[in-house]
C-alpha cells in the first residue's frame, strides 16, 4: 500500500473511530448530566480531573517517544514495549501509593476518596494501553488505535447506560458503580490492545534484551513530553479543580456540561494529528521543506473544518445544551457559545504543536505548557472567584490563544521558518474563510424565516461550496500533499 493510501486509511479509521466515539460521549454526558444533576455532575468532574493529574505520570511521555523511534525504526518495536512495560508498572505502584497519601490528607467526603482510588485505577490502564497504540501509530496501522479505542468505549456507555437505568447504587453513591464501569472497560482495552499488537504488528519476544541504560534514555527522551504533559493536564483541569474549591459542585456541573462538549469536538480535527504525525516525524529528517508544507496545508484545512463547526456551536449553543441536558443546565448555554471559540483556536493549530514534538523539540512543549499553565492559574484567581463558571469560561479561552500563539511562535523558529514575504499569502486564506463563515451566517439567519431545514442545508452547502470555488483548498495543494506523503 502506498504512503498515500496508507495515510488516507488512517485518517478515515480514527476519523471514523473519534466521530462514533464522539457521538457515543456525547450520548453518555447527556445521560450522566441528567442522572447525576449539575451538583452530582460536578463531584463526578471534580473528582476525574484530580485522578487525572496524578495518575497521567504513569504515562511518562512514552507513548509519543515510542510513536516517533520505532516510526524511524520498526526493528526497535519490542525493545520499546518491554522497556515502557517495566517502567509504567514500577511507576503505577509509586504512584499509586502517591495518590493514597495525598487523599488522606484532604478532607474530603468518603464518596469522593473512593472515586480518586477507582478512577485512578481506570487511567492507569488506560495509560498502560498507550504503549501498544504507539505502536499501531509507529506503524500507520491506526486501524487498530481506532478499534482498540472504540470498543472499549461502546462497552463503557452501554454499560454505563445500564447502571443508570437500572438504578444503580453502591455506598449511597450513584456515581461509584459507573467509575467501576470505567474500570472494567480499562482492563478490556490493555487485553484487546496487547493481543491485536502481538498477533498482528510485533511477535512477541521476551528475550528481547533491554538494560537499565535504556530505560535511562527512556526516561530522559520522555521527561520533556511528561514535564508538558502534566504540566497541560494541571491547566487543562484546573479550571474544574478551581470552581469546584471557589464555587462547589453546582458551579462545576454547569461548565463542566459545556467543556466536556468541546472535548468530544476537539477530538475531530485531533485525527488529523494523528495520523500525520508519523509522516511529520520521518519528513523531519527526510526534507524539512515538505514538512513545512504538510504543517501549512494542513493548517488551513482543519481551520476550514472547525470554523464550520464554530458557526455551527455557537448558533445553534441553546438548542443544543437544553436538548443534551435539559433546562437544569440552561446557564451553560453562554460557556458553550465562548469555549467554542477555544475550540476553533485548538483544533486550528494540532498539527503546529505536533510538528514541534516531530522536530525532537519536546522540551520547548514543555516550555509552553509551563507559560500556559501559570497563565491559567493567574486568570482562574482572578476571574472565577467573582464570576464563576463565566470566569472558567474565559480563563481557559485566553489559555487556549496563549498556548497556541507560543506553539505558532516555537514551530516558526523550528520547522515552519516562516519568511517575511510569504505573511501575506499565509494570512490571505484564512480571512478569505472568515467572510465566507460571517456571509454563511447571515445566509443561514435571512434563510431561517422561511424554513428552518433550508436554511441549515443551504447554508452548509454555500460554506463548502464558497471554499471551492474561491480555491482556498485548490487541485494543486490536493496533489502536493499527495506526492509529499508518497516519499
Amino acid at each position: 500500500m502506498s504512503q498515500v493510501r496508507t495515510t488516507i486509511k488512517n485518517i478515515i479509521s480514527l476519523g471514523s473511530s473519534n466521530v462514533i466515539n464522539a457521538i457515543l460521549g456525547i450520548i453518555l454526558i447527556m445521560y450522566l448530566a441528567r442522572y447525576f444533576g449539575p451538583e452530582g455532575f460536578g463531584i463526578y468532574g471534580f473528582v476525574y480531573a484530580f485522578a487525572q493529574i496524578l495518575s497521567f505520570s504513569v504515562e511518562f511521555g512514552i507513548y509519543y517517544i515510542i510513536t516517533r523511534e520505532v516510526a524511524r525504526d520498526k526493528s526497535l518495536a519490542m525493545k520499546y514495549i518491554l522497556s515502557a512495560s517495566i517502567i509504567k508498572i514500577l511507576l503505577m505502584l509509586v504512584v499509586f501509593l502517591f495518590i493514597v497519601g495525598i487523599v488522606k490528607l484532604m478532607n474530603i467526603s468518603q464518596e469522593k476518596e473512593i472515586l480518586i482510588y477507582i478512577i485512578s485505577f481506570s487511567l492507569f490502564l488506560t495509560n498502560f494501553s498507550q504503549t501498544f497504540i504507539g505502536i499501531f501509530n509507529a506503524f500507520e496501522k491506526m486501524e487498530y488505535t481506532a478499534l482498540t479505542t472504540l470498543i472499549p468505549s461502546i462497552i463503557f456507555v452501554l454499560l454505563s447506560l445500564g447502571v443508570i437505568f437500572s438504578g444503580c447504587t453502591l455506598f449511597k453513591s450513584k456515581i461509584i458503580p459507573v467509575a467501576l464501569v470505567l474500570v472494567f472497560a480499562g482492563i478490556i482495552n490493555v487485553l484487546i490492545s496487547g493481543i491485536i499488537c502481538f498477533k498482528k504488528i510485533v511477535k512477541l519476544d521476551l528475550k528481547v534484551k533491554t538494560n537499565l541504560k535504556f530505560l535511562k534514555y527512556l526516561l530522559k527522551e520522555s521527561f520533556p513530553l511528561e514535564s508538558q504533559q502534566i504540566i497541560a493536564l494541571i491547566y487543562m483541569q484546573s479550571f474544574i479543580i478551581f470552581l469546584s474549591m471557589f464555587q462547589g459542585d453546582i458551579a462545576t456541573g454547569i461548565f463542566k456540561a459545556s467543556y466536556d462538549l468541546i472535548k468530544q469536538l476537539i477530538a475531530i480535527p485531533a485525527l488529523t494529528a494523528f495520523a500525520l504525525y508519523p509522516v511529520m516525524s520521518k519528513l523531519f529528517v527526510t526534507s524539512e521543506n515538505d514538512l513545512k508544507i504538510v504543517i501549512k496545508k494542513a493548517t488551513k484545512f482543519l481551520f476550514i473544518i472547525c470554523f464550520f463547526i464554530t458557526i455551527i456551536g455557537f448558533v445553534f449553543a441553546d438548542k443544543i445544551i437544553v436538548f443534551l441536558y435539559g433546562v437544569e443546565f440552561l446557564e451553560s448555554i453562554f460557556m458553550f457559545q465562548i469555549l467554542i471559540f477555544a475550540f476553533l483556536i485548538q483544533g486550528t493549530f494540532y498539527v503546529v504543536s505536533y510538528s514541534i514534538l516531530a522536530a525532537n523539540r519536546q522540551k520547548y512543549q514543555t516550555i509552553n505548557a509551563f507559560i500556559t499553565c501559570v497563565l491559567a492559574i493567574v486568570l482562574n484567581f482572578l476571574f472565577i472567584p467573582t464570576y464563576g463558571a463565566f470566569g472558567a469560561a474565559v480563563s481557559m479561552l485566553l489559555s487556549f490563544i496563549c498556548n497556541n500563539v507560543l506553539y505558532f511562535y516555537f514551530s516558526n523558529i523550528f520547522t515552519l521558518k516562516i519568511r517575511a514575504s510569504e505573511i501575506r499569502n499565509l494570512i490571505k486564506p484564512f480571512i478569505v474563510i472568515i467572510v465566507i463563515g460571517i456571509v454563511t451566517t447571515a445566509t443561514f439567519f435571512y434563510l431561517l424565516n422561511f424554513n428552518l431545514f433550508v436554511a441549515c442545508v443551504a447554508s452548509t452547502v454555500f460554506y463548502f461550496a464558497s471554499t471551492y470555488f474561491t480555491k482556498i483548498i485548490s487541485e494543486d495543494d490536493v496533489k502536493i500533499m499527495k506526492s509529499i506523503v508518497k516519499k
